[in-house]
């Protein structure tokens, strides 16, 4: 980021000095003063926050506009970043026309800022003057205020596309009339995604993690996406392991992962089935995700939870790699499946603020499995809620939850 936004600025005319943390970034600014600083919040030794503290003591420095640009893009730490001096605040990943017009206009206010002051100690403001500098600042305002329209007009466009490419709901419920979808995206897109696919006799059935969330995590969903159809195409043989290796290859291979060259961990944590409609034997395969199934004992007749869990790997790079296991389990009517993101057991609330954390989670489905997909849905959303109370959500949450007909019908459905 520092390197691209360096060129960047530099291809706009801009003469830019790239300064790798903050505390070199005080040093040097002792001996050259620039006219804007542009400032990350999360950097080795020092963060943005101290750094900007520091700039605002010092009587020689503390004239300079910081705009903060982080991938914290919360409301806390934008108003604490303007509360402690920045100007502006630009999340990450930013686009250049944003942070050029951004850049631009703190430049420009800053210039004005110097000419006020100066007219105001030479005792010579006119009052034509400072209705001008109001007139550019309205002009300013209004130009920043239609990039940021233009920029939530096209995470919204992405939000229609990715929705487009999740399965309809007519189609899940050709194969599973009693399932529920509880699907809540941290931002206007999601890096969580589910999939449905049918080969022959197969319904294949995965819930899927992206790493990040926002814009980056929704990338990577349909990347996601686009894969699973390829790999199974029309091949009902495939296994649900042998499906996440051939994930895994496509996902370093178009992200350019390598041991050698590669710190970034970017992929998915996935939970994948495969239900043959006609025995009700299913195989299931995970990168980190469980599979939960809650079956009635043929001898007790009580309610039985398993959790099958998936490899500790992810989909995509990593150091001990392994082919991906397949699990294989015969269903019966009535028997509840649960596949889900691990947004909803990483939540932070409850009285001491904690995690719901991944045990009480499953009981909780648990305890719900008796009831009907509908009651189920809207009690999770109801135990979430008041979990939450007045915390942000961190992450996004999906649950996909599907009751094992005794029947399937026709079976070429697609």
């Amino acid at each position: 980021n520092l390197l691209v936004l360096g060129e960047m600025l530099k291809s706009n005319g801009y003469k830019v000095r790239p300064v790798p943390s903050g505390a070199l970034a005080l040093q040097v600014m002792e001996n050259e003063s620039p006219d804007l600083i542009l400032l990350d919040i999360m950097m080795p030794e020092m963060d943005g926050f101290e750094v900007c503290r520091q700039l605002k003591e010092n009587t020689s420095l503390c004239h300079i506009p910081i705009i903060f640009i982080s991938a914290l893009s919360d409301t806390n730490n934008i108003v604490k970043a303007l509360q402690i001096g920045g100007v502006d605040y630009i999340t990450k990943p930013f686009m250049i026309e944003e942070v050029i017009a951004r850049v631009e206009t703190q430049l420009k206010l800053h210039q004005q800022k110097l000419e006020l002051q100066k007219l105001n100690n030479e005792k010579d403001l006119a009052l034509s003057d400072l209705l001008f500098a109001k007139e550019l600042v309205e002009k300013q305002k209004e130009e920043i205020e239609i990039i940021n329209k233009g920029v939530l007009d096209s995470i919204n466009y992405t939000r229609r596309i990715q929705l487009a490419v999740f399965p309809r709901e007519e189609f899940i419920n050709e194969f599973f009339s009693e399932h529920f979808v509880l699907f809540k995206p941290r931002n206007i897109v999601s890096g969580d995604f589910y999939w449905i696919k049918q080969v022959e006799k197969y319904i294949f059935l995965a819930v899927a993690d992206c790493t990040g969330h926002g814009v980056p995590g929704a990338f990577m969903s349909m990347m996601g996406n686009a894969f699973l159809n390829e790999i199974i195409g029309k091949d009902s043989t495939l296994k649900p392991g042998e499906i996440l290796d051939k994930l895994r290859n496509l996902i370093k291979k178009t992200l350019r992962q390598s041991y050698k060259t590669s710190n970034v961990n970017d992929g998915m944590d996935i939970a994948l089935i495969k239900l043959n409609l006609q025995t009700r034997e299913l195989e299931y395969a995970g990168a980190h995700h469980p599979l939960i199934c809650v079956q009635k004992d043929a001898a007790t007749g009580l309610s039985v939870t398993l959790e099958i869990k998936g490899d500790r790997m992810p989909i995509g790079i990593y150091i001990r790699e392994k082919p991906f296991t397949t699990h294989t389990l015969k269903l019966a009517p009535d028997d509840m499946l649960y596949l889900f993101s691990d947004g909803f057991a990483d939540q932070f609330g409850g009285p001491d603020k904690n995690k719901y954390m991944i045990v009480p989670f499953i009981n909780f489905l648990s305890s719900l499995s008796h009831l009907n997909v509908t009651e189920q849905k809207a009690k999770l959303n109801m135990e979430l809620k008041t979990w939450m109370k007045n915390n942000k959500q961190l992450d996004d949450i999906l649950i996909v939850g599907i009751r094992i007909q005794e029947k399937y019908g026709d079976v070429d459905l697609f």
